[in-house]
């Protein structure tokens, strides 16, 4: 969805029980910019809430099919209440133009490719700054608002200081940096910045400090003891894609053939077009995706396979802004319906032979769940708050 398109959805969003939870001069700002209009309204059409918790401190985004922003009760509460002051208002805010995008750029919609633990590190320390990034033209929007005329509440953002984030601001407004160079300036910072979030990491660095490297370099760890085949470098997993795709059974070619089929379909409805080859690639994707969708929820302790595993493929549809793509068993608008979903852009970009020699991990498990005495044949519960959050 295009950034200008916010200001059409301003009288729908208002209407939205979540919008109305927010303390009302939050409500005011979000609804005066359309880039914010535009971004919450995504969240909101994706089930996305806020859920107000003791004790949480700095709010954070948690990824999955109902992802919400996670708010520190007493703080929410008290901001919502009539009359209460503009200025610690504006310091939520601004954390909050910052958490909305990780909606967009966390490690659920924007895969890891694969590499080393150095690759990982910047892989996520560039998720992290495009999310910092779209707080900016969210302010832009709102220099004329008498409350943001003097300054923006560029403290309140995280990781790096105002002192650093305001000059790359006024850069970026002035012409004379693209989002680009910002996104990588920030992206250079952020892993050094000290860890003052909960369940802080080991110094895995050795160097003295716990810092936000440190972190990912533990969900490095856990995500190769998953993963181990990510360890490989993307450009390596490129080369196994000129093989032939492993050999699928039946029921998954059929699968394959329905997901290619729709996702052409949703995506000629888009008026995007796509050639064969990425197709090919987003499909498997997809269908691996249909029976493992871990990556989502990389921290989770239990995942079942069989329960959550799509076995038929009813719908394929393309999110509104076109990033995402789901496929779906059963009703769209039945809740219990199982869904996956890819990022159009990732996918389309994932070898075949990854995705596949994913798809079979994932079958394995399967079948041994299956073979399981049938008391213990249930469903995944909702990984826990920490599976894959984002600060």
């Amino acid at each position: 969805m295009e950034p200008g398109q916010g200001s059409n959805r301003s009288d729908s969003l208002k209407d939205h029980p979540q919008f109305q939870l927010m303390p009302h001069r939050i409500q005011d700002w979000v609804a005066a910019s359309p880039n914010a209009t535009a971004a919450f309204a995504e969240f909101f059409e994706r089930r996305g809430r806020f859920e107000p918790t003791a004790d949480t401190g700095l709010p954070y985004y948690r990824p999955s099919d109902k992802p919400a922003i996670v708010v520190d009760e007493s703080q929410w509460n008290g901001l919502r209440e009539p009359g209460a002051a503009e200025y610690p208002q504006r310091h939520l805010f601004g954390t909050l133009a910052h958490e909305i995008g990780h909606d967009r750029y966390n490690t659920g919609n924007v895969l890891f490719k694969g590499g080393g633990a150095d690759d990982y590190v910047r892989y996520r320390a560039e998720l992290e700054a495009q999310a910092i990034f779209t707080a900016f033209p969210i302010f832009k929007d709102l220099e004329r608002d008498p409350a943001f005329k003097k300054d923006f509440p560029f403290n309140s953002i995280g990781y790096l200081n105002g002192i650093e984030l305001a000059p790359m601001y006024k850069q970026w407004r002035a012409g004379e940096q693209s989002e680009e160079a910002i996104v990588a300036r920030i992206a250079a910072r952020v892993p050094d910045t000290p860890f003052s979030l909960g369940n802080p990491p080991p110094d895995l660095d050795h160097d003295g400090a716990v810092t936000h490297r440190d972190a990912y370099l533990r969900d490095y760890q856990q995500l190769i003891r998953q993963r181990p085949e990510l360890a490989e470098p993307a450009a390596a997993q490129t080369r196994l894609d000129s093989q032939p795709a492993q050999h699928l059974a039946a029921a998954d070619r059929a699968m394959l053939e329905r997901i290619k089929d729709g996702s052409l379909k949703a995506l000629q409805a888009a008026g995007k077009s796509i050639d064969e080859a990425s197709l090919d690639r987003l499909g498997h994707a997809l269908l691996a995706e249909c029976k493992d969708a871990r990556d989502r929820y990389p921290a989770a302790r239990a995942y079942a396979y069989a329960a959550n595993a799509l076995s038929r493929v009813d719908h394929v549809v393309l999110s509104n802004d076109g990033q995402n793509l789901f496929a779906v068993e059963g009703r769209l608008d039945d809740p219990a319906h199982k869904r996956a979903m890819v990022g159009v852009a990732d996918a389309a970009q994932t070898p075949v032979a990854q995705s596949d020699g994913k798809l079979a991990a994932a079958q394995a498990h399967i079948a041994a769940e299956q073979a399981q005495p049938q008391p213990l044949q249930t469903r995944a519960v909702e990984p826990p708050p920490q599976a894959v959050a984002a600060r």
